[in-house]
């Protein structure tokens, strides 16, 4: 986003709230007023969004998850029906597999979109699946496929099977979520299903330097790598 805004008049703060909603009270208290603008990755609980609908709409936009707001400008992702796409293309490399464990740390602040998604594709392919809060040393069984959401459960992930000696993207699958530069090459390529950040980041700056009424969705894809 920063990259892109060019713009000598125009100056970025940030602010990170964790899905906390504590945090995110605290720092919307703090800067109430102080901007022109504001850029926020809402989530929907009832204090955000009553806060949310003290900023006027024209300077409000919602980014990254679902808005928590109707009718404001929003740049976000499709977490349901996109996933569930994106997961349909990697079929082929689960078939190797005898089950599929999503790890979804509970409180996180992760859409439950992505559960949806991940439960729908699975009965409908006939995936034997299951759903976990943590990576865990009983969960690493040969013929397995993990899509883990956390960086830092895969990096937990990884060891294990190292431990264990199972050959990470045949005796075991790795799928992790979001990309970031060392997942291209942490064990010779991890396999993601991700949105393009970098485009909807050049989107975001557009916004930021023209702001005008926007409802873009993004669509994630996957980078298929040796890990599964």
């Amino acid at each position: 986003i920063i990259e892109n805004v060019n713009d000598p008049d125009i100056t970025i703060d940030l602010y990170f709230h964790h899905c906390n909603p504590k945090i995110f009270k605290s720092v919307m208290q703090e800067n109430m007023g102080s901007y022109g603008l504001y850029v926020i990755t809402g989530f929907d609980v009832p204090i955000v969004k009553s806060i949310l609908t003290r900023i006027p709409p024209r300077k409000l936009l919602q980014i990254i998850r679902p808005p928590v707001l109707d009718g404001v400008s929003s740049i976000s992702q499709d977490f349901y029906i996109g996933l569930k796409n994106a997961l349909e293309k990697l079929e082929s490399h689960l078939a190797k597999y005898e089950r599929f464990v999503l790890v979804f740390p509970l409180k996180k602040g992760h859409p439950d979109e992505i559960v949806n998604a991940f439960t729908e594709f699975c009965t409908e392919n006939q995936i034997t699946y299951q759903i976990e809060k943590k990576v865990s040393r009983d969960l690493i069984v040969k013929g397995t496929a993990f899509w883990v959401i956390e960086d830092s459960d895969l990096i937990s992930l990884i060891k294990l099977g190292e431990e264990f000696g199972y050959n990470i993207g045949s005796e075991m699958g790795i799928l992790s979520y979001n990309e970031t530069p060392m997942k291209e090459i942490i064990r010779n390529g991890i396999t993601v299903v991700s949105a393009d950040f970098a485009k909807m980041g050049q989107s975001i700056s557009r916004f930021i330097t023209n702001p005008k009424q926007t409802i873009e969705i993004y669509t994630p894809d996957v980078i298929v790598r040796n890990s599964l």
